[in-house]
């Protein structure tokens, strides 16, 4: 789920791009190598969970039992971008309360904050949800910008998993991705929202 949101938007692609490009940290060496095939090519997709996780700690420890398998997907995306140096605002439903400041925590390992934008600078927002009945709007102000949806991390704690959906294109095209779906050959799922339909009532 998080390679999707990384690999499937184009605003998100860009912004990892450009920065992985220019950096000469390892961990941007992997990216930049495996990044562009890891969609389609399960062994380097594996590769590069193994190499985040040496480097960093992000991601679950290779090798152990699918069903000890699963962390927040958006957590583990804010670490990348914080190794990066992707900068990055995240904020809390249904309040909207400003947790940027907050250090990044998974299973494995805690990280510092995330880095805010500088005035301009090219960067993200997301939006923690929880448990809280909250529907992304597709088009959010926040800080003075106007931020267009790119995605979102769909997961069920009743079942232990998570799948994400995408903006695959800068119109209303989105696709929906699940791991174990691929694994057993079910390929993403596209569609398009129809003009005057909320995202709501999709």
């Amino acid at each position: 789920s998080v390679l999707w949101i990384l690999r499937v938007p184009p605003r998100m692609r860009r912004l990892f791009d450009d920065t992985i490009g220019a950096s000469p940290l390892p961990v941007a060496r992997e990216l930049r190598r495996r990044l562009p095939s890891c969609l389609d090519d399960p062994a380097e997709a594996t590769m590069l969970h193994n190499r985040l996780y040496e480097l960093h700690g992000i991601g679950d420890r290779p090798g152990i039992p699918p069903s000890e398998e699963g962390q927040n997907g958006f957590t583990q995306l804010c670490m990348i971008a914080k190794v990066l140096d992707v900068p990055g605002i995240v904020l809390e439903a249904p309040a909207m309360t400003d947790v940027t400041d907050f250090h990044l925590s998974s299973k494995n390992v805690t990280m510092p904050p995330l880095r805010r934008p500088e005035r301009g600078e090219a960067a993200f927002l997301g939006v923690r949800v929880g448990r809280e009945a909250w529907v992304p709007p597709l088009v959010l102000e926040h800080a003075g910008r106007v931020w267009d949806l790119q995605g979102c991390f769909l997961g069920s704690e009743f079942c232990g998993h998570q799948i994400s959906i995408a903006r695959s294109c800068e119109d209303e095209t989105w696709a929906v991705s699940d791991s174990d779906g691929i694994r057993l050959g079910i390929r993403p799922i596209c569609f398009r929202r129809p003009k005057g339909v909320a995202w709501a009532d999709l």
